[in-house]
Order: C-alpha cells, then sequence, then structure tokens
C-alpha cells in the first residue's frame, strides 16, 4: 500500500462557539463528500475553561485500489460560559477558541492485492497507465478538503 500526502489545511475561530453545532457542521460537510467518519480521539480538561481535543478518521472509497483517508484534529480552548447581548436581550452562551487541520493523503492499492505475484511486477505498469485518473483524484481531494475548510470559514468569519 503507498500512502501519498496531497494536502493539510488548517482553521482557527475566536468567538461566540457551540462545540457541539461546530463539530455537527465539520461532520455534515464531510459525509456531504462521500466520507465516513468514526472518532479516533477525544478528551476534555479544565473545569472553569474547558479544554477538548477530538480526533476523527474520514475514509472514502473510490474503488478497490484508491481510497481517500483523512485525518481531522480538532481542538477547543478556553470555553467557557458568557453573557452576549443578542438582540439587546442577555443571552447565556459559551466563548473559546477552535482549532482544526485536516491532513489529506491518498492510498493506492490498499486492500494489498498488487503486492504479491504476478500483480506486484504488473502493478507499476497499471499506475504507470493509470497516472491521469491518479492525478485527476489528487486534484479532487485537494479540492474537497478546500471546499470543507471554505464552509467552515464562511459560517465561522
Amino acid at each position: 500500500m503507498d500512502q501519498l500526502p496531497i494536502t493539510s489545511k488548517k482553521f482557527s475561530y475566536t468567538g461566540i462557539i457551540d462545540v457541539n453545532g461546530f463539530l455537527q457542521v465539520v461532520k455534515k460537510n464531510l459525509e456531504a463528500k462521500g466520507f465516513s467518519v468514526e472518532e479516533t480521539k477525544f478528551e476534555q480538561s479544565g473545569s472553569e475553561n474547558k479544554n477538548y481535543s477530538i480526533e476523527w478518521s474520514a475514509t472514502k472509497q473510490l474503488d478497490d485500489y484508491t481510497m481517500y483517508s483523512l485525518t481531522v484534529k480538532i481542538n477547543f480552548s478556553d470555553v467557557k460560559d458568557a453573557t452576549v447581548l443578542k438582540n439587546n436581550v442577555p443571552t447565556q452562551t459559551k466563548i473559546g477558541k477552535v482549532d482544526l487541520s485536516i491532513d489529506a493523503s491518498m492510498m493506492l492499492d490498499y486492500q494489498e492485492k498488487w503486492s504479491a505475484g504476478l500483480l506486484k511486477i504488473l502493478r507499476p505498469l497499471f499506475d504507470r497507465m493509470n497516472k491521469e485518473l491518479i492525478e485527476s483524484r489528487k486534484k479532487s481531494l485537494a479540492n474537497s478538503v478546500d471546499e470543507i475548510v471554505g464552509a467552515l470559514k464562511s459560517t465561522y468569519s
């Protein structure tokens, strides 16, 4: 299996934040792009000011040879209760900071069907014959990550 790094993007926001709402926005954007999302890490610390560290693994199988893989890290820091004016009415909410990073890679022969026997010899030829398709898929993955981060920027800016 070959894992090709494609892109890495970051997003930060400080202000009024709904932790669950933010996570839902990220997850919905990933699922809308066809990714399956699995939580691999959740840590919480702090008493008055909360900190959360969350990590997700998101994958999308394109065929039995190619799969997209994302590592999504979300860190909330200094999340605390606050009172803000909403339509001149004091409203309870939370404020804090969120940092998100997405590392994207494309895996070739992720099922390792081409790693033994005759197929191992034919694989370089297969990759050369499909070079344009592989390059197109790399660009598509990078565009998908850009669109996900762009959606977050338009929602939280």
